[in-house]
């Protein structure tokens, strides 16, 4: 229950992140329209910075600049808690989630046009695609910093591609099955090239640990409906 209700407040946050930016970005209840597609383009590149950096307005430039890439950091954060740890590569991983992140941007500068709110540019698209590659590689940052942790910690430290994605799952776990997972590497001994799995009934035993936490997730879903 306790996974079904942290995905379940991830996807809250998203929503309510994607209609602030959406409100922000083409809503805008305080900026008049131009009207329907009556919408300005600029195809300049970075052209509107100069002049507001040689006046000093260093204010705006920050609004304009910084908060274009700072507003989409978080969308970076969100596609990289949602990517799957199973199937995730982190440079593929990092590709589509700015591909992403940059279709997103574009639908606000299209609609940016179509109602008439502000000026669609190519600015922006380019800086809010950073933003989301920016929240990506942090949170991905964080995320190794607790694996690199959790080997010192026990003494491991050099995992395989599978035993890291493993480890990215154990935060996951319900108090029974971290337990049973430290009880399951402080068992392991080390090979001579110092990975997990050296143990004879090693994948055995973690295949029994995923499939009690798959058991007490299902149980703890069925009381929630009861």
């Amino acid at each position: 229950m306790l996974c079904i209700e942290k995905k379940d407040r991830y996807r809250l946050a998203l929503v309510i992140y994607i209609t602030i930016i959406y409100t922000i970005t083409v809503i805008r209840p305080t900026h008049p329209s131009a009207g329907f597609m009556h919408g300005t383009i600029n195809l300049s590149l970075f052209t509107e910075y100069v002049p507001i950096v040689q006046e000093g307005r260093w204010l705006a430039f920050i609004w304009l600049f910084v908060g274009n890439i700072i507003w989409f950091v978080p969308l970076g954060v969100f596609l990289r808690i949602f990517n799957s740890w199973k199937n995730r590569k982190y440079g593929v991983g990092m590709f589509i989630s700015a591909g992403a992140g940059m279709c997103v941007s574009l639908s606000i500068e299209v609609l940016q046009f179509v109602f008439g709110k502000g000026v669609s540019e190519i600015d922006d698209l380019i800086l809010n695609t950073l933003g989301v590659i920016i929240g990506y590689w942090a949170i991905e940052r964080i995320r190794n910093v607790w694996i690199r942790h959790y080997e010192a910690k026990h003494g491991i430290y050099y995992l395989t591609g599978e035993e890291k994605q493993i480890l990215e799952m154990y935060h996951r776990f319900s108090p029974e099955g971290k337990a049973d997972m430290d009880k399951l590497l402080s068992d392991c001994v080390a090979g001579t090239d110092g990975s997990l799995g050296v143990m004879d009934n090693f994948d055995d035993r973690l295949a029994d640990i995923i499939e009690a936490e798959k058991s007490r997730i299902g149980n703890e879903m069925t009381r929630g409906e009861e």
